[in-house]
């Protein structure tokens, strides 16, 4: 928080080694205070840090795979006038990660392995013992390769997501309670390369998933407090959040050349009278360019709405007669929340695939799922003060996580009879909570 007393500044510099990795390590920090005046100050703080990769892609030649770059930028202002104090913030959060951080540990199957020395190697190309891949894949040659960190992905991946916060918390102390304001707006933005060469052309071709995430969330926060010392204390709020992603967009967009869509047919997949062509999907489904990106689709998915809303009233009265007090809390909450998404491309050829509105090319699935709740959580509690040094207490009290839409079945699971039983909303949890017990 922003200080009135002093200029002050400091600045850090840390540098790292790291074993196996081709680059070096940093982390950077800074910070400046400056008084403008009596009742106003200002405070920035920047930070940034490097995090070296040690891995090595046979297929791209790369021997930094892993590296993550992290910065931070805030700037905060703050002004205090008697009753009233201001406290203005301004932060954005920079990550940028090139590669897989951890082999074998990725969120798809048949990831890109680690060299395993102790394998009999083959060079087949088609699936066969995990360990021998590698060694197919670079033609029986790793010279000039770490085999404890190599591996082989047709693309690397890389992450790049960016936040940024701006909120403003007011208070103001009136004369028997003080009130408290608090806005802030959260924005998203994310854009990775992921590679499924592994998962759908064997390796043989590339066969990137571009992803696009743009989304954001407004809260607001009012809430009074009392004061003074007198036997009756009470809290009381309203609180509401909105979350929206950004509405008819494309979320992912999977590509490959012709010769990928070729080996694809090759390996079973056909539509359209054996043929698949994704010129078939009206744009933006069969773009052969998005982004400035290219290629031919192969797999996409298209968001048409997104949100989730939640309000809610709180209240909380404590009550205090001799060494006994009694707490009685309450919140009061709504929810609403939905999504519309598409999927589309060459694993989704069913004739019943048309689009939401059954009008899209055969290959286009629709997913539509909406619900809200309302409900109240009460909290209550009693302490007794046997003396300065020693209370005891008891508390019974009720929280909850919200509840929401389950994500919609992949098109292969939805026909299973299993599936018929699956709740498409969940509701809010009750947890549960009592306590008793001594403070000294």
């Amino acid at each position: 928080m922003p200080s009135f007393d002093e200029f002050e500044g400091n600045v850090t510099l840390e540098y790292s080694d790291k074993k196996l990795a081709e680059d070096s390590g940093y982390a950077y920090n800074a910070m400046v205070n400056v008084p403008l005046s009596d009742t106003m100050a200002m405070r920035a703080v920047y930070t940034s840090g490097k995090n070296p990769g040690i891995y090595q892609n046979i297929a791209t030649g790369r021997k930094d795979i892993g590296n993550q770059d992290d910065d931070e930028y805030r700037l905060m202002f703050r002004y205090a006038d008697g009753p009233l104090d201001l406290n203005l913030m301004i932060m954005k959060r920079e990550r940028f990660d090139f590669g897989q951080k951890e082999k074998g540990n990725a969120d798809k199957p048949g990831t890109a392995d680690i060299v395993d020395p102790n394998c009999v190697y083959d060079t087949a190309w088609y699936y066969g013992a995990t360990c021998t891949r590698v060694f197919a894949t670079a033609g029986g040659d790793l010279a000039g390769w770490d085999e404890d960190v190599a591996f082989y992905s047709y693309t690397d991946e890389t992450f790049d997501v960016e936040s940024s916060v701006v909120s403003l918390t007011a208070n103001y102390d009136f004369e028997a309670f003080s009130a408290t304001l608090i806005l802030a707006n959260y924005d998203f933005d994310e854009y990775s390369v992921t590679d499924w060469s592994r998962i759908d052309t064997d390796d043989l071709y590339p066969d990137p998933l571009y992803y696009y995430g743009d989304a954001k969330r407004e809260t607001q926060e009012l809430r009074f407090t009392s004061k003074g010392d007198g036997p009756i204390q009470w809290t009381a709020g309203y609180f509401r959040t909105d979350y929206e992603s950004a509405p008819n967009s494309v979320m992912e967009w999977e590509v490959t050349n012709a010769d990928g869509l070729d080996y694809l047919g090759y390996m079973g997949f056909s539509s359209h009278n054996g043929t698949y062509d994704p010129s078939f999907y009206v744009s933006p489904f069969g773009d052969t360019e998005f982004r400035g990106n290219t290629g031919f689709l192969v797999y996409g998915s298209y968001n048409y709405y997104n949100y989730a809303e939640e309000e809610a009233i709180y209240g909380s009265v404590d009550y205090t007669v001799g060494d006994w007090t009694f707490t009685l809390g309450m919140r009061d909450f709504e929810l609403s929340d939905g999504f519309k998404t598409s999927e589309y491309g060459v694993f989704y050829e069913d004739p019943e695939n048309t689009g939401c509105g059954g009008d899209e090319a055969v290959g286009v699935t629709c997913s539509e799922e909406n619900g809200s709740e309302s409900d109240n959580r009460f909290k209550y509690t009693v302490t007794y003060e046997v003396n300065d040094d020693l209370t005891v207490f008891a508390v019974s009290s009720v929280g909850y996580r919200a509840g929401g839409n389950n994500a919609a079945l992949p098109f292969f699971c939805a026909n299973d009879p299993e599936a018929a039983g699956f709740k498409r909303r969940y509701t809010s949890d009750e947890a549960e909570n009592t306590e008793i017990g001594f403070k000294s």
